[in-house]
């Protein structure tokens, strides 16, 4: 049967994109008006954000129907534009609620992943009865009306299983070496660069992948529910599987960005349910496996299992960024006076001879610290001989790097000077001195990986402490 003509696809895309852009234009002033904002105070962030999943969407998305393909790309703006309205009127409780304040925090990557999904939900949804012109001809390859082709859902199960069990090990692997080896690098990857160590490592996954399937033919999510890519005449195992990784990482991941998966992934979905191969296999050899529905079953639960591990890890590590910004009152034993420190601080007490030494950790810092007090025998100790006297009992364990210098903590002043630890690798250490009469107070804090300056609110936490001694 011939094939109804239609426009040419890049025309209608880009017709589409224009018209969906000036509708979102609209509904960005409309949000403007009737929340009564400056206009130059106003971030334009939805807006842009919104052509960026446009332009997106009409590369990887099939050709449709041109007010389909509107109505999409539109969403697309006007959801993002409403969620984020909506979570910026949030922001009166964000303070009394800290799990509000991170998805106000998040609300630009939420807003984006649901406006996009919906919008492109809708899209194949009114275009799921016609056929995909998107669909390129049969390949050259001739498929058997007796092979048992494998379908959408275990593919999809066994891409799931593989990819994330793949980036959970990477990233394990990555995170306990480095904490111990290379703090440091830990921090700072870990930090402020987390989204670009995600990204990195999807590509690091498919060469994975790719040498799995060199050398075993197969992966544990293929293994679990039953299929299997074989390995076409004349190709060499290393070239077609790595080249296929890698076209798989492009057509059906996406670059491994999540926002675009039920684009590539519902793409992929209409050619594999139409009985067509993936874009990816194109003049490749089928993908078969006669996967049954327990398998299949078993496949869903691997990925449930692997989606909750990584949320668990994910809550751990959303846990330590609130606990930094949520505080709790601690008593001073020697003073009864109290001091409002963050969660992420454990505190233990550690005998000491010359008086009490009260140990604080926080292993989410990669930081502890020391407060030391000792009850002298004479007023007026002079603090410059005292402060020697400490680094030298010190001197086994911490080289000062620099020398004594005047502070005011909290209203006392101080003494302070940073070192090296001779017992732990990549420590600093900053030891802070405070007389008052016959009272003489002390920190050290100790830092793996960074300079004690760096350590998140470090100076507030000091201040808290020296508070006390009053």
């Amino acid at each position: 049967m011939t094939a109804t003509s239609s426009p040419n696809p890049l025309v209608a895309n880009i017709a589409a994109l224009l018209l969906a852009t000036a509708i979102g234009v609209v509904g960005f002033s409309a949000v403007i008006h009737f929340q009564g904002l400056d206009v130059q105070k106003v971030q334009t962030g939805p807006l842009f954000r919104g052509l960026l999943a446009s332009v997106i969407i009409t590369i990887i998305a099939p050709p449709t129907r041109f007010w389909w393909r509107v109505c999409a790309l539109s969403a697309v703006y006007l959801i993002d534009l409403t969620l984020s309205a909506a979570m910026t009127a949030w922001l009166p409780i964000a303070s009394a609620n800290g799990f509000v304040s991170l998805m106000i925090e998040k609300r630009w990557q939420i807003a984006l992943f649901v406006s996009a999904t919906v919008g492109y939900s809708a899209l194949i949804r009114l275009g799921e009865n016609r056929s995909d012109s998107a669909i390129a001809a049969v390949d050259a390859i001739s498929i058997s009306a007796n092979a048992s082709l494998a379908g959408p859902w275990p593919r999809f199960w066994a891409r799931l299983v593989d990819f994330f069990l793949l980036q959970l090990g990477l990233s394990f692997a990555f995170g306990v070496l480095t904490s111990i080896y290379a703090p440091a690098l830990y921090l700072t990857v870990m930090g402020k660069f987390a989204p670009p160590f995600n990204l990195i490592l999807v590509p690091i996954t498919a060469v994975v992948l790719g040498c799995i399937m060199t050398m075993t033919g197969t992966t544990i999510g293929k293994s679990i529910v039953g299929v299997r890519v074989p390995l076409p005449d004349g190709e060499r195992a290393a070239g077609y599987f790595f080249r296929r990784e890698f076209r798989v990482l492009l057509a059906g991941l996406a670059l491994g960005l999540p926002i675009f998966w039920p684009f590539t992934f519902t793409r992929q979905y209409h050619r594999l349910k139409a009985g067509k191969p993936a874009s990816y296999d194109l003049d490749e050899a089928p993908v078969v496996g006669g996967s049954s529905r327990l398998r299949t079953v078993l496949g869903m639960l691997a990925v449930a299992v692997l989606v909750g591990i990584a949320a668990h890890l994910n809550s751990d590590t959303v846990r330590s960024d609130l606990e930094l910004e949520d505080f709790r009152p601690w008593k001073n034993p020697i003073t009864n006076r109290a001091a409002y420190i963050a969660r992420t601080w454990k505190e233990g007490e550690l005998p000491d001879g010359d008086g009490n030494v009260f140990y604080f950790n926080s292993d989410a810092l990669f930081a502890e610290l020391l407060l030391g007090y000792q009850r002298l025998d004479f007023d007026d100790v002079d603090r410059i001989s005292y402060a020697h006297a400490i680094a030298d009992v010190l001197a086994k364990e911490v080289v000062l790097t620099s020398l004594w210098a005047p502070v005011t903590v909290r209203g006392h002043a101080a003494l302070r000077a940073t070192g090296k630890s001779l017992t732990a690798a990549n420590t600093t250490v900053e030891i802070t001195i405070v007389i008052e009469g016959r009272n003489a107070w002390r920190t050290l804090m100790f830092a793996r990986g960074r300079q004690t300056d760096e350590v998140p609110n470090k100076e507030f936490f000091i201040n808290e402490l020296i508070g006390t001694i009053d």
